[in-house]
């Protein structure tokens, strides 16, 4: 009687529950294993003059250890411009924490964060918004390759739960369209 029942609850699971009408899976699960250091090369921040939309822009011959070249940040309300490094900031790839608020490179704030149930989100583009928001809303997530270093695993717990799923998308989306608007 039992194996019958265990045989009734495997069968509503993989054809109810598990079903791919009711799962949704990532569209691409190799992205996954790219590291917060991937989405470095673009970052959005307040221009330090104007406080308008300000990108910094990097390129690295490595992803890990970042090691930044040709960093520059431009402002896309006034024409100030910015070669890196900068002597009143101390970069620190290695211990950097993104729910601080600022960027790595300048130390500005970060133009894309947003308090979500008293916690800071903050995101470095529209396309780091874009992933994190593809990968909060499936069902079914991959275990990336790269687990220690991969983005996704470098997510805040409370962004990664089912309960929080809807209110962290609503928030991604009022970042990405305010990215919309500002660019």
């Amino acid at each position: 009687r039992w194996k019958f029942y265990l045989w009734k609850v495997g069968y509503y699971l993989s054809n109810k529950l598990l079903s791919p009408k009711t799962m949704k899976r990532v569209s691409s699960p190799g992205k996954y294993n790219a590291t917060l250091n991937d989405y470095l090369r673009e970052v959005h921040c307040a221009c330090p003059k104007c406080g308008g939309n300000a990108v910094i822009t990097a390129d690295s011959k490595y992803a890990l250890p970042w090691q930044p070249l040709d960093v520059s940040l431009i402002c896309h309300n006034c024409p100030h411009r910015e070669g890196w490094p900068n002597s009143s900031w101390q970069s620190d790839f290695v211990n950097y924490n993104p729910a601080s608020g600022v960027e790595p490179y300048f130390g500005y704030t970060l133009s894309l964060q947003i308090s979500i149930k008293g916690q800071s989100f903050c995101v470095f583009s529209p396309v780091h918004a874009k992933d994190i928001a593809e990968y909060i809303a499936a069902t079914d997530r991959p275990s990336p390759a790269n687990s220690k270093w991969a983005m996704v695993n470098r997510l805040p717990t409370w962004v990664k739960l089912a309960k929080n799923r809807s209110v962290v998308l609503r928030s991604i989306e009022k970042l990405t369209s305010h990215a919309a608007r500002m660019a």
